[in-house]
């Protein structure tokens, strides 16, 4: 029993990379068994078919990042304490899992009705937790706590400054010569950064209020 859950990791563990670094589209069974060190027909016997190993590993990193963003946005936290917690979210688990962001984006491209389903089977709604979080970012503007941003523009600023240096992490790597290690190190040295500019991003500037009056 043991050898074979040990057989079925690691043919998941296969199809992790082989879907991150290809998308599904352009997967097949054959580069599967491959990056696994097994033949196809092995690969068949566990799991029948590429779509079955798709869906178990989507679901599985769809979990991971989804719920997590949805229990932040969701919570009694005004916007500003919310954005430090998106932020400090986003980096932890995206370091541990730094190619998370390329098979959720390349999966969601792919198949957008299987990410439906997921969502729906998962009992989570990414769509309602930024809803929610839309009308709070207007509601501490129009209270003034808040500078004039649209919600969708601060979203916008947190995810670009936060998923971007992983999607772009082994192209930046390769063009300045870095190692691994020490990209990580930039990245979690960065989080203060990101924190401070997304915040201060959001502080009303007196000045220009005068000066438009």
């Amino acid at each position: 029993m043991l050898e074979q859950e040990n057989t079925e990791e690691k043919i998941l563990n296969a199809a992790r990379k082989v879907f991150t670094s290809k998308g599904y589209a352009a997967a097949r069974m054959d580069d599967i068994a491959k990056e696994a060190g097994m033949n196809r027909a092995l690969i068949h016997y566990y799991f029948r078919s590429k779509d079955k190993m798709f869906q178990i590993i989507f679901e599985e990193k769809f979990r991971i990042f989804f719920l997590s963003i949805s229990s932040v946005l969701t919570s009694d936290n005004d916007v500003k304490e919310k954005v430090v917690n998106l932020i400090r979210m986003y980096f932890e688990q995206l370091i541990e899992n730094p190619d998370l962001p390329l098979f959720i984006i390349n999966a969601v491209n792919a198949s957008p009705e299987n990410f439906i389903k997921l969502t729906n089977k998962l009992n989570v709604s990414p769509k309602e937790a930024f809803k929610s979080f839309h009308i709070q970012v207007q509601k501490e503007v129009e209270e003034g706590k808040i500078r004039n941003i649209k919600p969708y523009v601060l979203i916008l600023n947190i995810l670009s400054l936060s998923i971007f240096p992983f999607i772009a992490r082994k192209m930046f790597m390769n063009i300045n010569n870095i190692s691994e290690t020490e990209y990580f190190e930039i990245l979690e040295n960065r989080i203060e950064d990101v924190i401070n500019m997304v915040l201060n991003d959001l502080i009303i500037d007196n000045n220009k209020l005068k000066d438009s009056k």
